[in-house]
């Protein structure tokens, strides 16, 4: 039988290698069990605490995360992707001033971590700060120019924000780029609805449905809140939108929902620029050797 963990299972790296093919397994105590076993041979290998602590932000005990994100970082102080993932710890224990601190370190390392970029952007929108939150949008823009979901996500900031015009822009930019990208066309499509066209509206929603039928905005009732405040609700769908829209075409939006109802889930996931591993889990990333 060949072994696929290592035949020395007393070297810390060994034991790292195999705690994280358990951890990718869903044998997640036994992943445990073999991270603190490393960290007992070895109580200097950063690269354990870390494992750990993405573990732990996996299982969503980010209190514990930050406890060996912070022993990683005593260790190897320009461990980038330690202060991301400490930085996404604090986040979810709702802790954006330290997260943000945190994002902020992990850029100073690596300034090309771009899902930094992305955190630390909704960091500063939770306190407040708009601007900053704009300006880490545009410096993933910069940085990833052909990316059409750059330009989505950024678009979807500018609406949240009710910036629908210069959301438009942005939303049309990453069309050119991927005329694919459905969640581009549903989030154009609602800013139209909200500058009152609805034609172009109507025109989007279409796309949405066509590249992506299973789309979470396509079935919701969104469109029907938006442009036909006086047709009953129940069962409304894109489909059921635009098959009555040209009668509503000169209508303008009376009712409009909030944003959180309508705006779907993030268009794409950041790309990953780090030097310390990919993965899929907790935090956007993954475990390092």
């Amino acid at each position: 039988m060949v072994k696929v963990y290592g035949d020395n299972l007393t070297s810390p790296d060994a034991l790292i290698n195999r705690a994280n093919k358990r951890a990718i397994k869903g044998d997640t105590q036994g992943a445990l069990i073999d991270f603190n076993e490393a960290i007992t041979l070895n109580p200097a290998k950063a690269t354990a605490y870390f494992n750990r602590g993405f573990l732990h932000n996996s299982l969503r005990h980010h209190d514990l995360a930050i406890q060996d994100f912070s022993e990683a970082i005593a260790l190897l102080p320009d461990y980038d992707e330690a202060y991301y993932q400490r930085g996404y710890s604090y986040q979810e224990m709702g802790d954006p001033e330290q997260a943000l601190r945190d994002y902020s370190q992990a850029l100073r390392i690596n300034p090309f971590c771009i899902k930094a970029y992305y955190r630390r952007a909704e960091s500063r929108a939770a306190l407040g700060d708009q601007q900053g939150a704009f300006t880490d949008y545009s410096q993933v823009v910069m940085r990833l120019p052909q990316d059409a979901n750059a330009y989505c996500n950024r678009g979807k900031f500018l609406l949240r924000t009710g910036e629908y015009s210069q959301a438009i822009g942005d939303f049309s930019a990453a069309i050119e780029r991927n005329p694919r990208l459905a969640d581009a066309y549903f989030n154009r499509g609602y800013c139209f609805t909200q500058l009152g066209e609805s034609e172009k509206a109507t025109q989007d929603f279409q796309q949405t449905l066509l590249h992506d039928p299973n789309h979470p905005g396509a079935t919701s009732q969104a469109f029907g809140t938006a442009l036909q405040p006086q047709l009953p609700l129940a069962g409304m769908t894109a489909s059921g939108f635009m098959a009555s829209s040209a009668a509503l075409e000169a209508q303008k939006p009376v009712s409009v929902p909030e944003i959180s109802e309508v705006v779907p889930h993030c268009c794409g996931t950041c790309r990953n620029s780090d030097r310390r591993g990919r993965g899929t889990a907790a935090g956007d990333d993954g475990l390092g050797t």
